[in-house]
């Protein structure tokens, strides 16, 4: 939940937004905590751990008898601690949520960066509708804009030059985004090169 949403829903809503974190096969997670604000984990019912290397998080559900999920890889990577809270709960914590595992960019010096910091830093740019990004190497990435009329591309590309340093941007006009068999727009699409149609500033066609 980015901060100007949260402050978006409070203001017209006039409530607190408070959030929770889970799965369909496991249920509820945490839920934020009104005296403290962070991410509680129900530790009663859940064991939330971190896998070591991947940062992935894995769940063991402890209330399910019929089909145990034991470090059940939920496809997220995230933080947890166990570092004690102000409200006196004592429940362990969900630190952070930093997307899903297969939406995570990489970076040519190893490093890696949340799908999700694209949506912040398009948000900027009303006149995209959808985008999708495809990675083919750690050094590339192509983006695709998604827009009825023709897209600032040199100021997007700018735009990501801090939060994806050394990664060559190569945005792309089209008319559309790929969709899965499901009718899913992914975010990031990992080890393949976009192929195809483009749109130009003169109309329809490739670049």
């Amino acid at each position: 939940m980015f901060d100007e949403w949260r402050a978006l829903i409070e203001r017209t809503l006039t409530s607190v937004l408070f959030e929770r974190y889970g799965c369909g096969e496991v249920g509820d997670t945490s839920h934020s905590c009104p005296e403290c604000g962070r991410m509680h984990i129900n530790d009663e019912n859940v064991i939330v751990e971190v896998e070591s290397g991947t940062g992935e998080l894995l769940i063991t559900d402890l209330t399910n008898f019929a089909t145990p999920l034991i470090r059940y890889r939920i496809g997220d990577r995230g933080t947890t601690d166990n570092v004690a809270s102000a409200c006196g709960r004592g429940l362990s914590t969900v630190r952070s949520v930093e997307g899903r595992a297969q939406d995570l960019l990489l970076l040519p010096d190893g490093g890696r960066v949340s799908g999700l910091g694209l949506s912040a830093v398009l948000k900027h740019f009303p006149e995209v509708r959808r985008f999708q990004a495809w990675q083919p190497s750690a050094d590339r990435l192509q983006l695709l804009i998604e827009a009825d009329q023709c897209p600032r591309l040199d100021a997007i590309t700018r735009s990501f030059e801090s939060l994806l340093p050394g990664l060559r941007i190569e945005p792309a006009w089209v008319d559309s985004v790929v969709l899965t068999a499901a009718g899913k727009a992914r975010i990031l699409i990992h080890g393949e090169s976009y192929s195809g149609p483009r749109r130009t500033a003169e109309g329809r066609g490739r670049s």
